[in-house]
């Protein structure tokens, strides 16, 4: 079963990608000047944002989002 893997546009997406490119992940680089909802977020910080990462792929909102 793939599974996605979505990762913010960071000096260390490259990283990521190398170390998970040979697994099952469809890997989704987000744009986050795209990110308002996180960008402008109050409570901002890296374990809320990877839960609005997480809640807004699993719904599939995240297409608009992708660098293409």
């Amino acid at each position: 079963r793939n599974s996605e893997l979505y990762c913010e546009s960071t000096f260390n997406w490259k990283y990521l990608w190398r170390s998970q490119k040979d697994k099952e992940f469809k890997f989704e680089l987000l744009n986050p000047k795209k990110l308002k909802v996180i960008t402008e977020s109050v409570k901002k910080s890296d374990r809320n944002d990877c839960v609005i990462i997480a809640l807004l792929g699993s719904k599939g909102l995240l297409k608009g989002f992708l660098y293409t």
